[in-house]
């Protein structure tokens, strides 16, 4: 039999992928909504502290990125518990080019990651890649971004 490249069967990287296995923080959130992975969340305006949206305004409380799990759906479904990356680095949804050491902002109108600063959200956080394609999935576009939030 020939030996098959690995390639063939799963991408390197994927949305709501950790980077490495660097010291992190993780803390675990309901979601109110859908919460695909990779895409940065907010304080919920009704419950802060313990439930997350999708970020959706420049004056929302950023809480972090939404983590990778195998689960049938593919995303967290409203009521989901979720993982809130809250330090280090992870593999998020971009929906422009960015470049390495560009500050992090989340686009209020998809909750993807831009290097666009005017009328998004600040993370506090800085892209470590430039935007991956990826050709899996043929419609994503990923980067790695790194946050340290208190």
């Amino acid at each position: 039999m020939a030996q098959l490249d690995y390639s063939q069967y799963m991408a390197s990287a994927f949305a709501g992928m950790k980077v490495n296995t660097q010291f992190d923080h993780v803390e675990s959130f309901a979601t109110s909504e859908d919460v695909a992975f990779g895409l940065g969340v907010r304080a919920n305006s009704t419950n802060p502290g313990t439930v997350v949206d999708l970020v959706a305004n420049a004056a929302d409380v950023f809480r972090g990125i939404a983590l990778h799990v195998h689960n049938e759906s593919g995303l967290y479904i409203a009521k989901d518990t979720a993982s809130i990356l809250r330090r280090g680095g992870a593999w998020v949804e971009v929906n422009a080019t960015v470049a390495i050491d560009a500050p992090a902002y989340i686009d209020v109108s998809d909750a993807k990651f831009t290097s666009v600063s005017t009328s998004n959200l600040a993370t506090g956080g800085f892209f470590r890649s430039a935007r991956v394609f990826d050709g899996t999935a043929g419609v994503i576009n990923i980067a790695v971004v790194e946050i340290n939030l208190p």
